[in-house]
């Protein structure tokens, strides 16, 4: 085999060869990103080793996220431009290893040209999907199948099978996966009719058995493979789609959690404004009445009065402090249990916690257990004669139950007040059931709560 012989595809697909090696050359240099130090190396290896590094380079340095929809069933660009090198080399390969056996044979001239206009249609096309010239590349792409039938009709030995597959890999690389059907069931029945056309046309053979045989076990391989690129295509996109999905819920729950500390937050201000403002104002009051009598039995009522209201205001700010101070890190069961130790030693009220939990709390849920708990306890200090109170927080089937209930006796009418309104809308703004009665059976208040998706570093059980 002399040199000279392979040149008249040697020469068009070397040339069209180092034009695709400049355009991602150029390309890398241009890059925004890339130290100069990564630009010279980029640039030498793709100078030096061909289209592989190319393909390196497009996964590895433009696998940012542009916002690229592939719902419709496309490949990212980067993804499509790198799997669109690796096939022109393969084409090249290919197509020369097959030329060459051919020649000195009448089949020679027609298998270079061919192969050449095919490289060449196939960059054609990849730079018509860069520039949004669809219509321009999908007339190319059929002219590519049609190069490949051209091809089979020619030769139809063992490697054109494998060039047809290369061609249906280019096209199903490049378009969305409702189009790429359609491509591929014109590629295999093409490939079908030529295995049962051409050798009646071209060698002669009428041997039924022979041509269905060849045909069949070509078409299996053919089929086989094609399908694999095309489910391989199909699961990336999948993937791809779900981890994006994950990426925007993920982002929408830290979002939904600032929002709903900023809700808290609110409610706290608001309940400091409302209930300690007017337990002030009444405290003022009292005090105001008592400098204006002269009766000292009158005067220390009022100032009785006043000294509660203060003192009921400062247990109020107490309260909403800690509540927007207080610690989110560490195991919920250790708070839980620092908690009971403190109640039980300010108020002198016998506690039991009970947690049965079987996923984790997340973090606002734990925020509103906090502050449930001390609410509960304050209206039995405050309501009822109780000596214990017992509380079960479960967690189960994603779902979060708390349940408190007292020893006492419900002898005054109940009365949802102003602490106990706020608990009810804080569970059913998180989408929970709240329920509260007094009764011959004690004070009780029962709430569950859905527990959703939740990020990993919210939860703190």
């Amino acid at each position: 085999m002399r040199f000279e012989e392979l040149l008249p595809i040697l020469l068009p697909a070397g040339s069209l060869q180092i034009f695709v090696q400049g355009y991602y050359i150029w390309d890398c240099i241009h890059h925004p990103r890339l130290s100069k130090w990564a630009k010279l190396k980029y640039a030498l290896g793709i100078a030096a080793f061909s289209l592989p590094v190319a393909a390196y380079y497009l996964l590895k340095e433009r696998n940012e996220d542009i916002g690229e929809d592939i719902s419709k069933g496309v490949f990212k660009s980067n993804v499509r431009q790198a799997i669109f090198v690796l096939i022109v080399i393969a084409f090249e390969i290919l197509s020369i290893t097959t030329v060459a056996s051919y020649i000195g044979t009448a089949e020679f001239q027609p298998l270079v040209w061919i192969s050449a206009i095919s490289i060449t249609v196939m960059i054609a096309t990849e730079l018509s999907i860069q520039r949004n010239k669809w219509t321009i590349a999908y007339t190319l792409s059929i002219l590519l199948s049609f190069l490949g039938f051209a091809l089979l009709y020619i030769v139809f030995d063992m490697n054109t099978p494998f060039l047809i597959i290369i061609l249906s890999a280019s096209i199903i690389n490049n378009y969305p996966l409702k189009h790429v059907r359609k491509f591929i069931y014109f590629m295999i029945f093409g490939f079908v009719m030529m295995g049962i056309v051409r050798p009646m046309l071209v060698e002669n053979v009428y041997d039924l058995d022979t041509i269905v045989s060849s045909v069949y076990l070509n078409t299996v391989i053919l089929v086989l493979v094609i399908l694999s690129f095309y489910i391989l295509k199909r699961q990336y996109i999948t993937n791809y789609q779900l981890v994006r999905t994950l990426n925007v819920v993920e982002s929408q729950n830290v979002m939904i959690e600032e929002l709903s500390k900023t809700e808290e937050r609110n409610k706290i201000a608001r309940e400091i404004h409302d209930t300690v403002g007017h337990r002030l104002t009444g405290a003022l009051y009292m005090i105001e009445a008592a400098k204006l009598n002269d009766d000292r039995s009158i005067i220390n009522e009022k100032l009785d009065t006043a000294y509660n209201l203060i003192k009921d205001a400062l247990s109020d700010i107490r309260h909403s402090v800690k509540l927007l101070v207080e610690d989110t890190s560490g195991v919920f069961s250790d708070k839980i249990e620092t908690l009971r130790l403190e109640l039980n030693k300010n108020t002198g009220l016998e506690i039991e916690i009970i947690v049965e939990a079987t996923q984790q709390i997340p973090s606002i849920h734990q925020s509103l257990i906090f502050r449930a708990l001390m609410e509960c306890v304050t209206n039995t200090i405050k309501h009822s004669k109780s000596t214990k109170a017992d509380i079960l927080i479960q967690v189960a089937k994603s779902k979060l139950l708390f349940s408190y209930s007292d020893n006492g006796e419900g002898s005054k009418p109940f009365d949802m007040g102003f602490g106990l309104t706020s608990m009810k809308d804080s569970v059913e703004s998180l989408g929970g059931l709240f329920s509260a009665n007094n009764g011959n059976d004690g004070f009780i208040v029962n709430f569950t709560l859905p527990l959703g998706i939740t990020n990993e570093g919210d939860l703190n059980d």
